[in-house]
């Protein structure tokens, strides 16, 4: 089935703009539980609101790159099927067959370190970034790809 570069730019972005949608949401509900929180029911607790607080770009910046990382990968699919390479090698090979510049591969790999280190809560410090630097990232290297691909 053949891929556009315009639906993987679609699914980062739905998927931000649900981040934005769910912290206004908090952001809403929050003062409101503070000074009653009954309002949160019997199940969740103020405690599970700031985690909530805590998590909620994270949770979404994860689900914003793997929506790239599926769109990076059908990509692949449709040129090497037989190989199912790690995503930093993936994204290397990628933008070295597409002539995508270095800065825009850094970029890219900067927004999967950080997610590796919220999804492995690994030791070491990775660089921060914002779900909306990482979307810019994201698109700025799909806009390098082709506009079309079959899978």
């Amino acid at each position: 089935m053949p891929q556009r570069r315009a639906k993987w730019h679609q699914r980062i972005i739905a998927v931000e703009r649900e981040y934005w949608t769910a912290k206004m949401a908090v952001d809403h509900l929050s003062p409101r539980a503070i000074r009653n929180p009954t309002i949160l029911g019997v199940v969740l607790s103020p405690r599970d609101l700031v985690s909530t607080v805590e998590n909620l770009e994270g949770t979404y910046l994860i689900r914003l790159f793997a929506e790239f990382e599926i769109g990076v990968r059908s990509l692949w699919k449709s040129i090497r099927s037989r190989t199912r390479p790690p995503v930093e090698v993936l994204l290397a090979r990628v933008a070295d067959r597409f002539r995508i510049p270095g800065r825009v591969l850094e970029a890219a790999q900067r927004v999967r370190l950080y997610r590796n280190s919220l999804v492995h809560e690994r030791d070491e410090e990775a660089e921060g970034v914002t779900i909306g630097d990482a979307r810019r990232s994201l698109a700025t290297y799909l806009a390098r790809l082709p506009e079309r691909w079959d899978v």
